[in-house]
């Protein structure tokens, strides 16, 4: 079906109490043979209209000048309407646009938080399994530490008991041959009958006065150190700083036997001397050595030294009264 294109203008069109005319068609302009198409006249004023526009106007689609002269708008065009509906599809995809864009950002700010919370709840948790790793793990080498610290202390009294036996038996192979007096002999076999199995920390206590006594004492005690007797000797076993007589009573009852240096100063009743002769005296293994004092300066100072048997700077040197000490208190070779 073909369709008839309309061309509108602006009209003046007639009052409103005037209804068109059958003749105004004809007045105004003509029409194709068909009514299809106007043809309207540049100088005709108001334009008129063709008779398919009759039926429109009758039914006010064309809007009539009012009275008062003022003329109301007429009714968009088609392109206007396009314009219109493009402007409005515009206006529609920039709101959806500017939705969209506050939507993505909040769902970028709630997922960075989430991120971030994510993120503090991870380090809390590595870090709190990295301390109790870490606890773990001192503990652990802590234990481990202590094991083997102990079994190195075995180990090192072990060996330094065998080092000792072995240097003892060296020592005593080495030892030159000794002659005991009958009183001397007595003493030795006491001392051997009641030295201790178990094995101390030290084979000897050496009690002497420093102020007769001190290089008596000296080289007895290297004598007997070189002999292979592990001697507890004031001078290099006390640590200053701490108490002295707890260290000697320590010393005291670590040794496996005593030697007394009696000198002049020691039978003088000092208050070391005196209290280091009451402790030995508890033990049988005492062993009183004279220097510069006789039996009967020890029978007058205490009757109680077991048997008054000992040796004596007198008749011995000190080599070999250290050669008699070791043979009583080291085993047989």
């Amino acid at each position: 079906m073909r369709l008839t294109t309309v061309s509108l203008g602006r009209a003046k069109l007639l009052p409103e109490t005037r209804r068109p005319r059958a003749g105004d068609a004809r007045r105004l302009g003509r029409h194709s043979a068909r009514g299809r198409r106007c043809s309207w006249s540049e100088h005709a004023e108001p334009k008129a209209w063709c008779p398919s526009q009759r039926h429109r106007a009758r039914r006010g689609l064309l809007l009539l000048r009012s009275r008062t002269g003022r003329e109301a708008p007429m009714s968009p065009t088609a392109s206007e309407i396009n314009q219109r509906i493009r402007a409005a599809q515009r206006q529609f995809e920039q709101q959806v646009n500017r939705e969209i864009q506050r939507v993505n950002d909040q769902n970028r700010r709630a997922v960075a938080d989430y991120n971030r919370k994510v993120e503090a709840q991870n380090r809390q948790a590595v870090a709190d399994y990295n301390r109790k790793v870490e606890a773990q793990n001192r503990q652990a080498v802590a234990d481990y530490n202590r094991q083997v610290q102990a079994h190195n202390r075995k180990a090192d009294a072990q060996n330094k008991k065998v080092a000792d036996d072995i240097n003892r038996q060296l020592a005593a192979a080495g030892r030159p041959r000794v002659i005991y007096t009958q009183q001397e002999q007595s003493l030795v076999e006491r001392v051997q009958d009641a030295v201790p199995i178990e094995t101390r920390d030290y084979d000897l206590f050496l009690s002497y006065a420093g102020i007769d006594g001190g290089a008596v004492a000296t080289e007895l005690h290297e004598e007997l150190r070189r002999l292979g007797l592990d001697v507890w000797f004031a001078p290099i076993a006390i640590n200053p700083g701490k108490s002295q007589s707890l260290q000697m009573d320590q010393g005291l009852a670590r040794a496996r036997a005593g030697v007394v240096v009696l000198t002049p100063a020691y039978l003088a009743g000092r208050f070391w001397t005196q209290r280091e002769l009451g402790a030995l005296l508890h033990k049988d293994t005492l062993i009183p050595v004279l220097h510069s004092v006789t039996f009967a300066d020890v029978a007058e100072y205490s009757g109680i030294l077991p048997d008054l048997a000992g040796f004596t700077t007198d008749r011995d040197t000190l080599a070999e009264i250290a050669a008699k000490i070791a043979g009583a208190v080291l085993p047989p070779a």
